[in-house]
């Protein structure tokens, strides 16, 4: 066990390396995601910021505590880091803001199916980070977010809300999420399944 304690770096430490050897790919601090209720729909990126792939050890708080300058931001929502592995992960941080005077119910989709395991973690009221249910793993609805990994949030008009997200998966590590308003998400899920069956 002291061999071990030895041997152990801080996983804060290992994910500053991360970034040391991969370089930054263009830093810039993303403003918050300004969402007024006509928006059905938009693409997280540009207003998302990323680290390099990285080891799958590292923890949400170990990622939360890294400096700004640690994090950069995509140039296009394409961009990929080649097929991941089970003992990698890749993160990436935006926030929220409802415009409005109502709460606004919006899902966080993840447009990749063949991903291992996403996770998507907001701060709750005492500052600690706390995992959003995976719909995808919470419904058995024909409709409700199976197809591809999603997160249902309720936003409160003028907060802003901060978000970490993690992607851990054997096929290419990317970063395709959009926000929909949530009619819009469902009719979206339907219409899919709707060709997919050629109805």
């Amino acid at each position: 066990m002291r061999f071990r304690r030895q041997l152990a770096a801080p996983r804060c430490v290992i994910a500053l390396l991360w970034v040391m050897a991969c370089g930054p790919l263009a830093h810039a601090d993303a403003p918050p995601i300004r969402l007024a209720e006509e928006v059905s729909s938009r693409l997280v990126w540009p207003d998302m910021e990323v680290l390099p792939v990285g080891s799958a050890e590292v923890t949400v708080d170990d990622v939360a505590a890294l400096p700004d300058s640690a994090w950069s931001r995509l140039d296009t929502p394409h961009r990929h880091f080649g097929a991941g592995s089970p003992d990698q992960a890749q993160w990436a941080r935006f926030s929220l803001e409802a415009i409005g005077q109502r709460p606004q119910q919006r899902f966080v989709i993840h447009q990749q199916s063949f991903v291992d395991r996403v996770q998507l973690f907001t701060r709750g009221a005492e500052g600690q980070w706390v995992e959003v249910p995976n719909l995808r793993f919470q419904t058995d609805n024909w409709f409700g977010g199976l197809r591809n990994p999603g997160f249902a949030l309720v936003l409160t008009p003028g907060d802003t809300q901060e978000f970490l997200f993690r992607a851990e998966t054997r096929s290419l590590l990317r970063f395709p999420l959009k926000i929909y308003e949530r009619t819009t998400y469902l009719r979206t899920e339907r219409q899919a399944y709707m060709l997919a069956c050629g109805l």
